[in-house]
This record gives structure tokens, C-alpha cells and sequence, in this order.
């Protein structure tokens, strides 16, 4: 198991109506995301991503993300996570 801990800001103007996602890339083999005290359901499979708008707040988050893997080998998580925006569509 390895734990991996960041911080990261947004400006005041975020908004709760802004959906945000945050992508871990690739994960081998779970992944356990907590931000800002809010821990969300393991993901085991992919795509690594979770749906965090309710976790966000303006100002300092702070991020750790717990990989654990099922092998002898060290777990593994690609170096840089993306928070990305959800675009909406309307047809």
C-alpha cells in the first residue's frame, strides 16, 4: 500500500454547479481517494475517475489518494491526476 498526499487551490469562484471529475489515469490495482475529509468508494476498475464536486471547496483542498495493490509488486498510479470539468451537452 502506498498513500500519496497533496494540496491544491481553487479560486473563490468556484461553483457547486461546475461538476467536477478527478481522472487518476492508471491505477494498478485500487485506488481509494479521500479530499478534504470525504473518503469515496474503492475503484478496482477502470476508468479511475470519480465525480468530486460535493468534496470541493474554494480555497485549499486537500487530496490523498491510498493504492494498494494485490501482487508482491509495488502498487502503481500514473505521476499526475487530472480535476476536469464536466462539460454539458444540450441537444
Amino acid at each position: 500500500t502506498e498513500t500519496r498526499v497533496t494540496e491544491f487551490k481553487l479560486p473563490a469562484s468556484f461553483a457547486k454547479d461546475q461538476r467536477m471529475v478527478l481522472d487518476l489515469g492508471k491505477v494498478e490495482i485500487m485506488a481509494q481517494v479521500t479530499i478534504n475529509g470525504k473518503t469515496f468508494d474503492t475503484l478496482w476498475m477502470p476508468p479511475f475517475a470519480l465525480e468530486v464536486t460535493d468534496a470541493l471547496k474554494p480555497g485549499t483542498n486537500k487530496i490523498s489518494v491510498r493504492i494498494t495493490s494485490t501482487t508482491e509488486g509495488k502498487p502503481k498510479m500514473d505521476k499526475t491526476v487530472k480535476l476536469k470539468k464536466i462539460m454539458k451537452r444540450i441537444i
